[in-house]
């Protein structure tokens, strides 16, 4: 195994270990050329979703654990999509396997295969992948149920020697979520493809990932068969787009595309507020430096703002006084995000003109609920207009 990747599976095999020593409940996210998040409980792994296939991963993961689960035609519940808002996270896979299992349409052993499964797919991804940024997000665990809990022991296991064997044969430069193809310039004449097991599937469609769960094959085995044809130029490797999204956005028809500005210096704060807005239909700005939001909210006009009170230069009771004092922004709803929770912050905010405090890590629901009512009141408020 390289030395890279030897770091890189000991960095987080013992982050890992350490979170669920420390009985971690939250989300930990590996940022690089990809980015992956895990999903913890109380030490335990939930679930992790991220990286180039994340759609692709799971569906290949739930035709191999649930076959009697055919996506195209079940009618996704329509109220799923506020339910995976919930999460910060936005997690829809999970929420689905435990939707379907609360409704006996699946078992839990499949649910704990698919998830085991889906999760040794992300580390040997995270693993052959340089990541650079480790972020921790505290948060009690948006999901009502917990049907699976995995420990990092089970997942680790067989994980150095299956990424040894896939770089000592030369795999180094192609990564299991890529496509093999054939390459018919490289193909000696009168050579029989027809007799190798796996060689309809090398059409460029299906990744190292797909071809090993169709032969039910290990996939630093598959690697080792192609290994010799890869290197010879017979076989190449491509890159394939994602699969969409199951669960679409809501609808903007249903959900006013209203504009949301938010101001943090943290911006993994920001990046999970944006996916969360997104997600229900918002359009979202983010901003982490105060003075540079300043200049852009006078231009753009958010509907609704959610500042951070502890701002580096400006605070955020500045910012919101300072905002307030411009016609614009006189009605505009306006909630502070603080993780001080106290009855002083919450009394500053008030006085400044915050419409409401929140504490972080912020309640995804309370948060869109929050937003919809100070919305409904500042229309409320507004004057009608006649018409002759």
């Amino acid at each position: 195994m390289s030395r890279r990747s030897t770091l890189l599976l000991s960095s987080l095999s013992d982050r890992l270990f350490s979170l669920k020593r420390d009985c971690f409940s939250g989300q930990m996210i590996l940022t690089g050329s990809q980015s992956y998040t895990f999903h913890f409980h109380l030490g335990r792994l939930l679930y992790a979703n991220g990286g180039p296939h994340r759609v692709r991963r799971w569906r290949r993961c739930l035709a191999a654990y649930c076959p009697n689960l055919q996506l195209e035609t079940i009618q996704l519940p329509t109220n799923l999509s506020d339910a995976v808002s919930n999460s910060l996270g936005v997690c829809w896979e999970y929420e689905l396997l435990c939707w379907w299992l609360e409704r006996r349409w699946i078992g839990r052993e499949q649910v704990t295969a698919l998830i085991q499964a889906a999760l040794q797919e992300v580390l040997l991804e995270v693993s052959l992948l340089a990541w650079s940024d480790l972020k921790l997000i505290p948060q009690e665990s948006p999901f009502s149920t917990h049907p699976v809990l995995l420990d990092p022991e089970v997942l680790f296991a067989g994980l150095p020697q299956q990424i040894q064997r896939w770089q000592e044969r030369g795999l180094a430069h192609c990564y299991p979520w890529q496509a093999p193809i054939l390459c018919p310039s490289q193909i000696e004449v009168g050579q029989d493809w027809s007799t190798l097991p796996w060689a309809e599937g090398l059409d460029g469609q299906q990744t190292f990932f797909d071809l090993a769960r169709s032969f039910n094959q290990d996939i630093a085995d598959l690697g080792s068969s192609l290994a010799p044809y890869l290197q010879s130029g017979q076989i190449e490797v491509v890159t394939l787009p994602d699969l969409p999204d199951p669960i679409p956005p809501i609808s903007r028809d249903s959900c006013p595309a209203i504009l949301v500005a938010c101001i943090d210096e943290d911006r993994w704060v920001c990046q999970s507020l944006e996916i969360l807005l997104t997600r229900t239909g918002h359009r979202v700005v983010t901003f982490q430096d105060p003075l540079r939001a300043i200049r852009q909210l006078m231009q753009q006009k958010p509907d609704v703002i959610l500042v951070n009170l502890e701002l580096p230069h400006l605070s955020g009771y500045e910012l919101v006084t300072q905002l307030r004092k411009q016609p614009h922004f006189s009605e505009t709803p306006m909630i502070a995000l603080s993780s001080s929770d106290g009855i002083v912050n919450r009394f500053r905010a008030k006085m400044v003109g915050c419409y409401d405090f929140m504490a972080k890590p912020i309640d995804p629901k309370l948060l869109l609920s929050t937003m919809a009512k100070a919305l409904s009141e500042k229309a409320a408020s507004q004057p009608a207009t006649h018409h002759s």
